[in-house]
């Protein structure tokens, strides 16, 4: 998976595999008549052996569950006692059509929530050399979930609640980049994008997980894009359309 992230993320071999391969190891992308070979060299770069094509270069993105994650970024209880509080300007409703999703993902109905919000909480990060801090904004949202008149906060929900609001808040934010890119763009690799997620399964029951692919597939169709799935359940396999 981390592999593959370089079809889309200069920087991912150069990231991801630092200290995990040696050197002189060889990576290869094979598309169409295109062809790429990646070298790794001493100082940690990597080199195109085969230059005459260019870079082989998709649209996309990683979710990579634990390691390089976004679904539990802010999965830690305290953590998010802590910024529980906020102000009332910083919340912004989550799209109609996401809301209705997450409903239907999670609960069979799409009606479940009614409204969710997100914002993006402010951690106390301690400035190096110093003992004072400073305030730095978080990259991913929390949530506030609504469900008959009654508002729950991201620590209120279960595991699987937030890890599924918070994929396909992240999903969607990343489709929508992906589709104002490609409206600017004529190379024809950039007519289908791609995207990996790993894991796919983790904190979700098998009824949720099962409504969370035919969501994926739904997306496949309608953004072009080429979901790359890891997973250990079985049930899973069967879902995904050949």
């Amino acid at each position: 998976m981390n592999v593959m992230s370089k079809l889309f993320d200069a920087t991912a071999l150069r990231r991801l595999f630092k200290s995990e391969v040696d050197e002189n190891t060889e990576i290869e992308f094979h598309f169409d008549s295109l062809s790429n070979k990646w070298r790794k060299n001493k100082n940690n770069t990597w080199t195109n052996e085969i230059k005459k094509d260019g870079d082989i270069a998709f649209y996309g993105f990683l979710e990579s569950s634990f390691i390089h994650e976004t679904r539990f970024k802010y999965t830690n209880v305290s953590m998010m006692n802590r910024d529980a509080v906020f102000q009332k300007k910083d919340l912004k409703d989550l799209p109609s059509d996401l809301v209705c999703s997450i409903g239907d993902i999670l609960k069979k109905n799409p009606d479940y929530f009614s409204k969710i919000q997100y914002y993006y909480p402010i951690f106390k990060k301690k400035i190096r050399g110093s003992d004072e801090e400073e305030d730095v904004l978080a990259d991913r949202p929390l949530f506030i979930f609504e469900v008959e008149g009654k508002k729950l906060s991201t620590y209120e929900m279960s595991s699987g609640e937030f890890i599924v609001t918070s994929l396909v808040e992240y999903i969607n934010c990343e489709l929508e980049k992906i589709k104002y890119n490609k409206s600017k763009s004529n190379n024809k690799l950039h007519e289908v994008s791609i995207g990996i997620i790993d894991e796919i399964e983790v904190g979700l029951h098998p009824a949720a997980l099962n409504r969370l692919i035919s969501y994926l597939s739904e997306l496949c169709g309608t953004h072009k894009v080429c979901l790359f799935l890891s997973t250990h359940s079985t049930n899973t396999l069967l879902k995904v359309k050949k």
